[in-house]
């Protein structure tokens, strides 16, 4: 994976590999013949609710005015959380999470990191 990559382009990639797949399995391409039509249908659905989820993922990571990402840079102070706390972040394998930022590093998945994310409420001075 790049790292220009955005974990928006991440998903829309996954999404593409489970459509791909899908198709695959629509027309039994690859697939031993001896399995059956339920098993095939049930990996489909989950294909599809997967997708849904990504989908999902990606309207609320396209909401710009809520959620900003930052690339991490551990040897930039300006691409670091500026305080402790739990923060949405994106892996090298586009899986997105939360992960403890303990002041000087990531809890876990350190090297693993290369975005995080810094959500502001949606609700506005005006609002409240």
């Amino acid at each position: 994976m790049l790292l220009d990559e955005t974990p928006v382009n991440i998903l829309e990639k996954e999404i593409k590999n489970y459509q791909s797949f899908i198709k695959k399995l629509e027309n039994r391409q690859d697939i031993n013949s001896d399995t059956p039509q339920v098993k095939i249908d049930d990996i489909i659905y989950k294909c599809y609710k997967k997708i849904k989820e990504y989908e999902s993922a990606i309207t609320i990571l396209n909401k710009k005015d809520v959620i900003k990402w930052v690339k991490f840079n551990f040897f930039n102070m300006d691409n670091r959380p500026q305080k402790y706390g739990k923060y949405l972040i994106c892996r090298k394998d586009g899986k997105i999470h939360w992960e403890t930022w303990n002041g000087s590093g990531w809890a876990y998945n350190h090297n693993e990191i290369i975005y995080f994310a810094i959500i502001e409420s949606p609700i506005t001075q005006n609002e409240k």
